[in-house]
């Protein structure tokens, strides 16, 4: 395991693989603000009985990841590939998360708590949360944008098939795509609540499937803007919510 504090590394072309932790972070930790770059990394098959498969990342950090591989991870608790709590700016960018697993929330990604998330032109694919909410990512509470990306096939036992966002989070997603994702609860692309800012513009929702909400399920004081959206597939779009729909 890597573990960075108080540094400024940037990393190429580093292969991390088969890692395991008896805590958080199956293949790197980034604490104590430290601002590491991930460029054409490959983070695979790695473990921990905490949370983050293959990457822990807390305490006002602000990591940069870029053209990487994030696949094939499993946390026993939640973040299968990535866990990002309480830091700064956190920049995803053309980077896979895929196949990793996540026991409870988070199959894909977690990020909670004030963060303030940019996931551009990445793929979320293939992810599995065995209980909870969001198979492909998480997100409680902080500033998510989406942008040029796709979640597809993920899946999960409870809610949120693509996505999960609660706590008065606020989500901007534009130019994306969600494909063929499964809740077994509620919210087949998308589950949200507790007030949360859910705004999207040029967004597709394709043959996502759940109990309820095939495309979108949203309550508890929430609010969503969809400018531009496309549902085909399994639609039943059910939202609960004070809601703003534009050019749907």
């Amino acid at each position: 395991m890597i573990s960075y504090a108080d540094v400024n590394d940037s990393l190429t072309k580093l292969r991390l693989v088969n890692g395991y932790v008896d805590g958080n972070g199956g293949a790197i930790v980034i604490e104590n603000n430290s601002n590491p770059i991930f460029y054409i990394c490959e983070l695979e098959y790695n473990s921990c009985t905490g949370n983050g498969g293959a990457i822990w990342c807390n305490d006002e950090c602000s990591p940069v990841f870029k053209t990487n591989s994030i696949m094939y991870n499993y946390a026993d608790n939640s973040g299968g590939g990535l866990y990002l709590h309480s830091n700064d700016t956190i920049l995803i960018d053309h980077t896979s998360v895929a196949y990793n697993i996540s026991r409870y929330s988070g199959g894909g990604v977690l990020s909670e708590y004030h963060n303030c998330l940019q996931l551009f032109n990445s793929i979320l694919a293939d992810n599995t949360l065995l209980n909870g909410d969001g198979g492909g990512a998480f997100i409680r509470q902080g500033y998510v944008q989406i942008d040029n990306s796709l979640f597809s096939t993920n899946s999960v036992i409870g809610n949120g098939g693509g996505l999960q966002t609660s706590y008065g989070a606020e989500v901007d997603i534009y130019n994306s795509s969600f494909l063929t994702n499964t809740a077994s609860g509620y919210g087949g692309a998308i589950y949200f609540y507790n007030g949360v800012d859910l705004n999207m513009e040029n967004v597709r929702f394709i043959s996502n499937s759940s109990i309820k909400g095939g495309g979108i399920w949203g309550y508890y004081g929430s609010t969503i803007s969809i400018k531009n959206g496309l549902f085909t597939g399994i639609i039943p779009t059910m939202i609960h919510t004070a809601m703003e729909m534009e050019e749907l």
